[in-house]
Order: C-alpha cells, then sequence, then structure tokens
C-alpha cells in the first residue's frame, strides 16, 4: 500500500463535517425472468457535510442506481438511506440530480433564463419578481451564462447545456448536489473548464457533491475523497482519500507525485468492475 493515503474500510466514515447522507446495509435488485437480478449489494457509507465525493466503476456495476437511491427517484430493496438523519422516501429540493444527458434535461421551449426560473417557479414561498430576476442574474454569472440568456437550448453548445442544467439545480438551493457523469458526452477542453468550474461552485458554496465518473483521474482531480465500485451485484471495493490542496490545477495537480500514486492504486481496484 502506498504511503502517501490509505485505503479505508469500505463502509466507510464520512470526512470534514458531521454525516449528511447515510446509507445502511443497502440492496437494490430488479425482477428478472423466475427470480431478481441484483444490482447493489450491501452498500455502507456515510458522507460528509461539504465533502465532494467521486464515485467511479466501471459500466453495469450500479453508480447510476446508487445516485438515483440516494436522490430518492428509486427505493432500496433492502437497507435504509437517510438524508440529515430523516429516512429517504422521495426526492427532495435538497438533493438536485444533475443529469449526464443534459439534452432531455432542458425545456426546448424555455430560453436559458426561463429553464432556470423553471426552478424558482417551485419554491415556497415564491420569491417576488426582483428576487427572482436577481437570482437568475446572479446564477448566470456562475455559470458562465451571462451573454446567452436570451437563447434556446438548441442554440447552446453541449458544454453551454450542461453549464444551464448546472443552474438549475443551483436555482433549487440544494445542500446536495447529485452528479451522473455529466461531462461525459463533452469534449476534452470543455470537460475540463466545467470540472473546474463545479470544483469552485462546491469550494464556494460549501455544498456536499456526490460525482459519478468512469474516469479515474477525473474522479481524483475533483473529490475529497473516491468510492471505488465493483460489479455483479455492485459493491464499494474500496474509499480513497484524496490529500491534494484546493483549488486545483488542470496541469500541476495532475503531475503531482500524489495524484499519480492515487491513479496508480484506484486502477488496481477498477478491472472486477468491468
Amino acid at each position: 500500500m502506498s504511503a502517501v493515503h490509505k485505503i479505508v474500510d469500505p463502509q466507510s466514515r464520512a470526512v470534514g463535517g458531521p454525516p449528511i447522507v447515510t446509507l445502511e446495509n443497502v440492496s437494490f435488485s430488479v425482477a428478472s425472468g423466475a427470480g431478481r437480478l441484483s444490482i447493489l449489494e450491501n452498500i455502507s457509507l456515510e458522507i460528509g457535510a461539504g465533502e465532494f465525493l467521486s464515485i467511479i466503476g466501471g459500466s453495469g456495476c450500479g453508480k447510476t442506481t446508487l445516485l438515483r437511491l440516494i436522490g430518492g427517484l428509486n427505493s432500496p430493496t433492502a437497507g435504509t438511506i437517510t438524508f440529515k438523519g430523516e429516512r429517504i422516501t422521495k426526492p427532495s429540493r435538497k438533493r438536485a440530480v444533475v443529469f449526464q444527458d443534459y439534452t432531455k434535461a432542458l425545456l426546448p421551449w424555455r430560453t436559458v433564463v426561463g429553464n432556470i426560473e423553471l426552478a424558482l417557479d417551485t419554491q415556497k414561498p415564491q420569491p417576488d419578481a426582483r428576487s427572482k430576476a436577481a437570482a437568475v442574474e446572479q446564477l448566470l454569472a456562475q455559470v458562465g451564462l451571462t451573454d446567452a440568456a436570451g437563447r434556446y437550448p438548441r442554440q447552446l453548445s453541449g458544454g453551454m447545456q450542461q453549464r444551464l442544467q448546472i443552474a438549475r439545480c443551483l436555482a433549487m438551493e440544494p445542500e446536495l448536489l447529485l452528479m451522473d457523469e455529466p461531462f461525459g458526452a463533452l469534449d476534452a477542453m470543455t470537460r475540463q473548464t466545467l470540472q473546474d468550474e463545479v470544483a469552485r461552485i462546491a469550494q464556494e458554496t460549501g455544498m456536499t457533491v456526490v460525482f459519478i465518473t468512469h474516469d479515474i483521474e477525473e474522479a481524483i482531480y475533483l473529490g475529497n475523497r473516491v468510492c471505488a465500485m465493483e460489479s455483479r451485484p455492485g459493491r464499494i471495493s474500496a474509499v480513497l482519500d484524496i490529500d491534494l490542496k484546493y483549488p486545483r490545477d488542470q496541469l500541476k495537480t495532475r503531475e503531482e507525485g500524489k495524484f499519480l500514486a492515487y491513479r496508480h492504486e484506484l486502477f488496481d481496484y477498477l478491472p472486477r468492475a468491468h
């Protein structure tokens, strides 16, 4: 084992603040033929308030299923998931989800402003017009879309559409941002730019982020911890503490000895996910 960091038990304790999400012996299965197909098995994990947790694994290991369970979009077959001590039974504005397919997440008949206002319109109590306009303006600046305020999704690049989806999620003022391979369909340069944007927003707001990816370097670059998963059924094989200072740099950070050591060690855990 490398001397620069430690693999901790899969039933891992949260880092940073107190746990905001706790998973206890969580399993998920679906009907398959005469029996059931196990997707996730015995997942136990704590996610700390303000933590950036990357979850990595190959296709079919249950990463997206795990994210959907935390978001309340599905319910576990066994075990419990709690958010701030309360059992998760349904979606909540406090847990916003950024999906990989941004083209289906946005409303094509609404402008950039209109898509962001969609999240504000469901707030209770409703913000007045001035407060709503100020919130939209702040969000546009935060994700770099001020100049695109009046455009429709079809008039935006892929990276801009994903920025818009992130802005709409931030409009919900979530305590937990769940991101399902959000940059997987983007080119390398756009992907790196958005990685830095998300890292910056997380640092500035103190928001908790759970980030799903199949890219080892992306997982390390963004996370305080990296959770590696194996498949058939999906289980946590290791949790790696990432000791790299923020803000991180796309060139310098990736050339650090620690970064390369993390990459090599994680690589050993991932073949079982394929």
